[in-house]
């Protein structure tokens, strides 16, 4: 259940030249601790409401059950289009993932390839067609693809790990791994490189929500799903701390690997083609990282649909009935998935225009899950004592849950800030982190969405999942 949620060291991977930009090893490992302990944290807390509320809205659901009464259909709807919004722009990267580890692998074997923007967007949208047929027409499968994923997903951690300590002439040194900010944002400030550098750590634990969306589809959700959401957090905080570490020792010099011809497709595969100067070794070990995004891909595909068609039941988007048909033949959301598709396409094509918008797009959707994440952390905090909630059968306890519920809001806040810096000094319009003004659009968006549409057709969430143990 958790594999589709947190695929720990393929993100860390996929994410590493911002590390390496703004920190180095440092900020790598540092910011991977940090995050972690404010992810165990927030996943405590879902624990608790995934006990209460064993629902596939999540936090959607579990927002609206914490907020004042007088303002649950404006705090349903926020919250519902922000998860949306966060998903379909996420939904974006990963599908870039993808193609950059393809595009890295070309690289590595034909020195001589440039990787053009416009052939990243026409294998963006190969995968896309790909993934899409899966999800339309062998929804089945996708069980199959997520066990493959999961095998690749244990295998290549291993192979890699142990590849890159066995193969490394020279380690870098301790100092450089914990003690030293190597800053090449133009800031001359660590502590901001710090906050820059914590995006692949902040990406790691961005879907902490992902459990909660299969609640309905398990057995027993009250236990099983938190069980998932605080023991597969942990677990990739156990799992993610070493790999950032190994990573830290073996990558070699930082500085170095920026000018690498694959230092923003896949900065690893030229950390291996280094230490063991074998391309098909190179080539070998990046191979598990493109099975598990595009495993995830094709999974993520489906949720984003699926979000679609649960709001469209909710009647929180136009054509709701169109939205929420499933197709009688391949019993699949076929029109929601249509729908996403049309989305990616349109989205994508920003990455042709300009790559620093492009990595503000998908920037964004880790600051719109962290509001989303905070929201009804926010609402447990001023009015669990006001409700009398009536915890279930997995809880914290009671004289921990608060101090777990504010490191976890204290950590994610400082998330939410590191992620609308600007990357680099100076600012120009080619390197501004355009995730500030996407989350402007979006906050502007939902709420004036909301007097004109939502306002006079939305009355809250429809279905209320409730089931016993």
């Amino acid at each position: 259940m958790y594999f589709s949620a947190n695929a720990c060291w393929e993100v860390v991977t996929a994410s590493l030249y911002q590390a390496i930009l703004a920190g180095g090893p440092t900020v790598l490992v540092w910011s991977y601790l940090l995050c972690a302990v404010g992810a165990t944290c927030i996943a405590c807390a879902f624990a608790e409401f995934a006990s209460i509320w064993p629902t596939a809205g999540g936090q959607y659901h579990w927002a609206v059950h914490l907020a004042p009464a007088r303002y649950k259909r404006q705090v349903g709807w926020f919250t519902a289009w922000l998860l949306l919004s966060r998903f379909t722009l996420a939904l974006v990267g990963q599908i870039y993932t993808v193609v950059q580890s393809v595009q890295s692998m070309i690289i590595i074997s034909i020195t001589t390839y440039e990787a053009a923007r416009w052939h990243s967007y026409l294998m963006f949208i190969a995968v896309l067609l790909l993934s899409g047929g899966v999800n339309i027409f062998v929804p089945r499968a996708i069980h199959h693809i997520s066990i493959v994923g999961l095998v690749f997903h244990i295998l290549g951690y291993f192979a890699l790990s142990i590849s890159l300590l066995a193969t490394t002439k020279e380690f870098n040194s301790a100092k450089l791994v914990f003690g030293s900010i190597l800053d090449s944002t133009g800031y001359n400030n660590k502590g901001v490189a710090f906050l820059i550098g914590m995006l692949p750590a902040a990406n790691t634990f961005i879907t902490i929500d992902g459990p909660a969306h299969y609640a309905e589809e398990t057995s027993k959700p009250r236990t099983d799903v938190s069980r998932a959401i605080s023991w597969g957090t942990a677990l990739s905080s156990l799992i993610g701390l070493p790999y950032a570490i190994i990573l830290g020792f073996t990558m070699g010099d930082p500085v170095a690997l920026l000018t690498s011809p694959v230092n923003n497709l896949n900065p690893l595969a030229q950390v291996v083609l280094n230490n063991t100067g074998s391309r098909g070794a190179a080539i070998a070990l990046s191979l598990p990282l493109l099975v598990v995004a595009f495993a995830t891909t094709i999974e993520s595909l489906g949720m984003v649909a699926r979000i679609i068609m649960a709001q469209a039941r909710d009647k929180a988007v136009p054509y709701s009935k169109f939205l929420c048909k499933i197709h009688h033949r391949h019993n699949s959301p076929a029109n929601a998935v249509v729908v996403t598709m049309v989305l990616q396409i349109a989205l994508a094509a920003i990455y042709v225009g300009n790559t620093t918008a492009f990595y503000g797009l998908t920037s964004s959707s880790v600051i719109l899950q962290v509001i989303s994440l905070l929201i009804p952390v926010t609402f447990h905090l001023l009015y669990r004592k006001k409700f009398k909630l009536s915890y279930g059968p997995w809880q914290v306890h009671r004289m921990v849950r608060p101090l777990v519920n504010i490191a976890g809001f204290v950590v994610f806040a400082l998330i939410f800030v590191a992620m609308l810096l600007p990357t680099m000094k100076p600012v120009t319009a080619a390197n501004m982190n355009y995730a500030c003004v996407m989350l402007g659009a979006v906050l502007i968006l939902i709420p004036a969405y909301w007097v004109v549409w939502g306002r006079k057709r939305y009355n809250g969430p429809l279905y209320m999942f409730s089931m016993s143990d």
